[in-house]
């Protein structure tokens, strides 16, 4: 599942914070991008335009949940709810059900933004309000897109991105990775493990090298 070639070592490379704001700025312009068809007219395909507009808010979603792709696969909109913090906050949960069954995984702050873009194309192209128990990640016909492989790396390649410095090959999978190793100076371990559904043991062996490498434990090792 990983796609990674013979001869690379690492089967899962996350994008740096750089490279991360550097896919999301130029996804701006990829999914609004016009084509060029006959007679010299600039075109925007509906077709192709929702289909990179589907993948930006996947991308964006999955970055910020760290969710796996079979959970984002299986999302219905009757899966979301929130929950409010203090000072009346309200941070979006998600309901996922995939390899480790089902559980409530808290999304980032601002993520309820790309739910919200998914909903009001959805009722447009619909001219309703979607039923709450279609997939969130949806074909024109109501059906869960199974994969975005092809485009995820058609779009990291036209970017730039495909590759990792060591030449490692990023994957959807890297979405998740990336979390995991923004979150892990943020929250304690055993609070990520149960928000990505995964063991402690498991972030620790593959993503505490994100915190050893940080300013902050740097800073609280030498006091």
């Amino acid at each position: 599942n990983f796609d990674i070639p013979k001869g690379k070592s690492n089967p899962r490379p996350e994008f740096s914070l750089k490279d991360w704001q550097k896919l999301t700025k130029f996804m701006r312009g990829w999914v609004d991008e016009e084509f060029s068809y006959k007679r010299g007219k600039s075109y925007k395909s509906p077709r192709i335009y929702r289909e990179r507009f589907y993948l930006q808010q996947y991308i964006l979603i999955l970055g910020n949940t760290g969710i796996r792709i079979g959970e984002a696969r299986n999302l219905r909109w009757i899966d979301l709810s929130s929950i409010t913090i203090e000072n009346e906050e309200e941070r979006l949960v998600l309901t996922v059900d995939g390899k480790t069954g089902r559980r409530d995984v808290i999304a980032n702050q601002g993520t309820e933004t790309y739910f919200k873009r998914l909903a009001e194309f959805r009722t447009e192209e619909l001219g309703k309000t979607p039923d709450r128990n279609e997939f969130v990640f949806c074909h024109n016909d109501g059906t869960s897109v199974q994969s975005y492989k092809k485009g995820y790396q058609n779009l990291l390649t036209l970017c730039g991105l495909r590759e990792t410095p060591n030449g490692d090959y990023r994957t959807i999978y890297s979405l998740r990775h990336t979390y995991a190793t923004m979150r892990i100076n943020e929250v304690p371990i055993y609070q990520l493990s149960v928000n990505m559904g995964t063991s402690v043991k498991m972030i620790e062996e593959f993503y505490s090298h994100a915190r050893v490498r940080s300013k902050s434990f740097a800073k609280s090792m030498t006091q």
